[in-house]
């Protein structure tokens, strides 16, 4: 986050308004540079970081298995993404230029 947080306040210096949408776990780092926090939830973040997923993703080293097991974990996290998407949207609509990584 920290290399988007230094390009904004980059931009900020020169008169460009800036909101970054990520995230909420990060809002503070955010807005004590200054810039603009758009929300986003941190339910992606979590399920990535949960045990569950964790064992799903590193309980093989075949490839197959691995992609069946990834395919297993899509349905849970199409959810997710779909919510964040739709809340980086709300925040991106009036944005000149988006960035997305």
């Amino acid at each position: 986050m920290q290399p988007f947080v230094a390009l904004g306040a980059g931009l900020k210096k020169i008169g460009h308004e800036i909101t970054i949408c990520t995230s909420y776990s990060f809002k503070r780092f955010i807005t004590e540079k200054g810039l603009n926090y758009g929300y986003m939830n941190d339910d992606y973040i979590k399920f990535i970081g949960s045990e569950k997923a964790k064992k799903t993703i590193l309980s093989t080293t075949n490839i197959v298995a691995w992609l069946q097991k990834a395919i297993e974990l899509s349905s849970q996290i199409k959810p997710l993404m779909n919510r964040a998407l739709t809340e980086q949207w709300l925040a991106a609509k009036d944005a000149e230029l988006i960035l997305y990584c």
